[in-house]
């Protein structure tokens, strides 16, 4: 009988009345085993990443609290992190959002929507989920983002780690500009002076009250370069990075808990921001543009924004995949 079972499980929060799902990976070493959980009536939330029993991920104080984007994994979309002033053009439009941080815009539009979801299933290799989201005007999202179109997520469990897919299927006639983004909260598994961080990546970006300027930085010699693992007890950062590549993930290890965590992610998620202000979690968040990015883009900076663009009636697919080793 083989000893590595993947299966589903789903509950009733009682509060709530939400369903949770579970994806169960059962290892025949219980230090490998892994289970994650996904409220899709709280923006899709993967709020619970268990490896051996422990928790990877920040906690809310109910499955209802999920839905406030300050814990598990929000998405973020379609303007991950902030917008200057709630507001930009594209192509002769305008799309204003109301204030969330001050004057500005604050982590997109769906982290705290109800995403329906199809039946999850198991196999001998696997055990995955698939949520949607369809704007369209019986969503009260189409009056701030008024494109006819599905943004669904597929989470796969499979031996290595969760990989989360995001899928855009435009129904409109025109193009959508958009960015994607996970903004995972993440626990200290140990001493923060024991978890070392490490972002490869080509530059940083210059920021001002924490936006972008569009200027990128060298890193080589800067207090923010973390090309190479770097303590946690010596960062303060809210920082967008540049130039991330498939071929050079990044990583965490928390090296007195014996835990990796590796951030595998396909080519459109070219930045990586890094959150490291707060004394109970930090965050490192895989995004497809710069915060800003349709502001960026509008003044011509469509390299240091990678803002991406979604023709009419067309597809994209991105994926990210977190991977949990033993060290």
């Amino acid at each position: 009988m083989d000893k590595h079972t993947f299966s589903t499980k789903t509950e009733i929060d009682p509060e709530s009345g939400w369903e949770v799902i579970y994806l169960i990976f059962n290892d025949e070493n219980p230090r490998l085993s892994k289970k994650v959980g996904i409220v899709p009536k709280a923006g899709s939330n993967l709020f619970s990443y268990q490896f051996g029993g422990t928790e990877l991920l920040w906690q809310a104080p109910s499955v209802r609290a999920v839905q406030k984007r300050e814990s598990g994994i929000p998405i973020l979309y379609p303007t991950p992190n902030r917008v200057r002033n709630s507001e930009f053009s594209f192509q002769g439009e305008k799309f204003s959002f109301t204030p969330n941080w001050k004057k500005h815009f604050l982590h997109g539009l769906v982290h705290g929507a109800p995403w329906e979801f199809e039946q999850p299933s198991a196999d001998a290799n696997s055990a995955r989920l698939k949520t949607y989201l369809d704007f369209n005007q019986e969503n009260e999202l189409f009056a701030l983002w008024p494109f006819l179109h599905r943004i669904s997520m597929e989470y796969e469990l499979d031996r290595q780690g969760v990989k989360i897919t995001f899928m855009i299927e435009n129904k409109d006639e025109r193009p959508i500009p958009f960015g994607f983004a996970l903004h995972p909260f993440f626990n200290y598994l140990g001493e923060k002076s024991q978890t070392f961080m490490a972002v490869p990546a080509k530059a940083h970006m210059q920021a001002e009250g924490l936006l972008p300027t569009g200027v990128l930085q060298k890193l080589e010699g800067q207090d923010f370069d973390l090309n190479t693992p770097r303590p946690l007890s010596t960062l303060y950062l809210d920082d967008v990075y540049w130039g991330a590549e498939p071929e050079n993930p990044a990583f965490y290890e928390a090296r007195d808990a014996a835990v990796k965590l590796i951030f595998e992610a396909s080519k459109e998620f070219t930045h990586v921001v890094v959150y490291t202000e707060q004394p109970d979690f930090f965050c490192i968040e895989n995004q497809t543009c710069s915060t800003d990015a349709h502001n960026l883009y509008a003044r011509g900076l469509e390299k240091e924004s990678h803002l991406l663009i979604c023709k009419a009636g067309g597809k994209m697919s991105m994926w990210i995949k977190y991977v949990p080793e033993r060290m």
